[in-house]
């Protein structure tokens, strides 16, 4: 989702660079981006040599542009949530490995800021390997079946906690996987760590 999000943004971001008369620095404040990527996208632009239709109404376009931003700014905060809640359960992260897709929030230097602070090692599926995260993959199947296409949510804030509630309070500590040897992962997790 965040991908999408940021193509959106990026197109917007380049057409109105390269044909509403603001400067480059003015656009990157007003949406929040660096300068830098800005300028790096407006270069991808020129090269692909394919045409950039004007914006119609640039202060529409930015306000469109702002809210899309914004999306993603709470996307990139919840997927930063998620190492430093699993570090704060943790009693110690020598040793830890973080898998991930190459999902831009997993390649960001914040995330990754934080997972090399605590020494944690970084792990990336290869280009289009689709079965390298299939375990994830799996999770999100179960959980989604189980939990999030039954329910209708009235508030982010409601789904985030029942999202909380089913992964703290039952995936980990009491469902069984076969993968682990009917255990349920906290369990597997301290059987591994009285063997090491």
């Amino acid at each position: 989702m965040i991908i999408d999000g940021e193509i959106i943004v990026e197109v917007g971001a380049v057409r109105l660079a390269l044909t509403s008369g603001r400067t480059r620095r003015e656009i990157a404040e007003d949406l929040g981006i660096g300068l830098s990527t800005l300028t790096r996208w407006v270069s991808d632009e020129r090269d692909s040599c394919a045409p950039v239709e004007p914006s119609s109404d640039v202060h529409a376009e930015l306000k469109r542009l702002r809210r899309e931003n914004a999306v993603l700014t709470q996307e990139r905060d919840l997927a930063m949530e998620a190492p430093r809640r699993a570090i704060a359960n943790r009693a110690s992260s020598s040793g830890l490995v973080h898998h991930s897709d190459r999902g831009s929030q997993y390649c960001s230097v914040d995330y990754q800021a934080v997972l090399r602070k605590r020494g944690i090692l970084i792990s990336m599926s290869g280009k289009g390997n689709c079965y390298d995260n299939a375990m994830v993959d799996a999770f999100f199947k179960t959980i989604k079946s189980d939990l999030i296409w039954p329910v209708a949510w009235q508030t982010r804030q409601q789904a985030e906690n029942a999202i909380a509630r089913y992964t703290d309070g039952f995936y980990n500590p009491v469902r069984r996987h076969s993968a682990l040897g009917f255990q349920s992962p906290i369990a597997f997790e301290r059987e591994a760590q009285k063997v090491s």
